[in-house]
């Protein structure tokens, strides 16, 4: 009745045939000229825009293969019978799809589009949403993760101004732990957290206060504030209870933030047994969340947990392990060709890790200091401790112990300056004849 039809078990093969269909509704009009179309008045089409966006968040939360159909839908109607204020909502939704289908470019303009088609129609309306989902889906892609937080944290305003408390609530919840992926001091990202949860808990949005207790337990590990760092267990949240909640209702966004930090977690304190359970199912999850720093962070950490493991294995293991490295690189470099700011360091120390396997020390030395130079540069504190570390453990196994000294007490210096007291004393405890 609405003109809406979606099937029930969507596909690869329907959300493809989606794209192709969009694609041939929007022809060659490019995004700065959807801004001309006329406005959309019918109201059996208005009323099905409505419908659409109001079951998107479920789709997102529940059905992540539904939400492409969703969005495709709603940019069809927008181009086939004009724009209205809620076209603004899935031009940028289009433009969250184009950023996982990888066409950065693209996905900034329609994200450009979408507050042109709200400043067009003078409104407010949707503007939490569309500013979540830029900063969110977006910006990361094609700018430092950095520049991403302004918009997120404007997000959460506009959300308290103009009672959409649920993109209010979420947005903060995003900022907090891009803040914290981005290398921020973590003294700066828990107080951040700390903000931030007494304000959901003020307009009352339960399911997002999972959101920040999850990564805000992450950050308090860190600082050296729980009995076991690499245990998703604290003060904060008990992340183990929470999963099977979670399971129950199949939510996966949450479910994917745990995998994540328990693989986190477990390589950086040298729990590798326990850290490879979490490889396939923390990328798996994080591509259900698509588009977000999810799915390179455990792309990267995957990566390194995997080749850590390699020493010991047989050579079929080693080939196999490899391949799967090799396939996670070429998605890394990819995205350092648009971003390398945030990327390309990652790709470096992945690839340093890997000619360590295959002992060719002169390209593993270039590369662990290719990945520190980078990482310092673009301010990923974080990272350039973890590729002084990785690097010592090399000269260390290498028995080039003075120069392993020069970067483990490096990688113990950014540790400490990131605010990671468990970090240093996990290392102190390790290596004290470096330190």
């Amino acid at each position: 009745m609405l003109g809406v039809n979606l099937p029930s078990l969507p596909t690869p093969e329907n959300i493809e045939q989606g794209f192709a269909t969009t694609a041939e509704y929007l022809g060659k009009q490019t995004p700065e000229q959807l801004i001309e179309l006329p406005e959309m008045s019918a109201p059996e089409k208005l009323a099905a825009m409505q419908i659409l966006a109001g079951i998107w968040g479920a789709a997102f939360a529940i059905m992540p293969n539904l939400m492409p159909l969703i969005v495709l839908e709603m940019v069809n109607l927008s181009v086939i019978n004009g724009n209205a204020p809620i076209s603004a909502f899935a031009y940028v939704l289009y433009g969250v799809l184009l950023s996982a289908a990888e066409d950065f470019e693209s996905a900034t303009k329609f994200g450009q589009l979408s507050l042109n088609v709200l400043s067009h129609f003078n409104t407010q309306a949707f503007k939490a949403k569309i500013l979540f989902l830029i900063g969110t889906h977006i910006t990361i892609w094609q700018e430092p993760v950095t520049a991403a937080l302004p918009t997120l944290k404007n997000a959460y305003k506009v959300g308290l101004e103009t009672g959409d408390l649920e993109f209010s609530a979420l947005p903060s919840a995003i900022y907090s732990y891009y803040s914290y992926l981005a290398g921020n001091h973590l003294s700066e990202v828990n107080q951040d957290f700390i903000k931030y949860t007494q304000a959901v808990t003020k307009i009352k949005q339960e399911y997002y206060l999972n959101f920040l207790c999850i990564w805000h337990q992450a950050v308090d590990n860190l600082l050296g504030n729980s009995e076991e760092a690499s245990h998703l267990v604290g003060d904060v949240c008990n992340a183990p209870k929470l999963l099977s909640q979670f399971e129950q209702e199949n939510v996966t966004t949450p479910m994917a933030y745990i995998y994540i930090n328990n693989l986190m977690l477990n390589y950086l304190f040298g729990n590798i047994t326990e850290a490879i359970k979490y490889v396939s199912i923390s990328q798996e999850y994080a591509r259900m969340v698509p588009a977000t720093l999810l799915i390179p962070i455990s792309n990267f950490y995957g990566s390194l947990v995997q080749l850590s493991t390699l020493t010991d294995t047989s050579s079929p293991q080693q080939k196999y392990t490899l391949g799967q490295v090799k396939s996670c690189l070429e998605q890394l470099q990819n995205w350092a060709k648009y971003a390398p700011m945030n990327f390309q360091h990652k790709v470096d120390l992945v690839e340093a890790e890997k000619n360590r396997i295959l002992d060719d020390k002169i390209k593993a030395i270039e590369l662990y200091d290719k990945a520190i130079s980078g990482a310092k540069e673009n301010q990923y504190i974080q990272e350039e401790a973890l590729a002084n570390e990785l690097a010592a453990k090399f000269y260390l196994e290498w028995g080039k112990e003075t120069i392993a000294t020069t970067y483990m007490q490096q990688a113990y210096y950014c540790y400490a300056r990131w605010g990671a007291k468990a970090k240093t004393d996990d290392l102190e405890k390790t290596y004290p004849q470096l330190l």
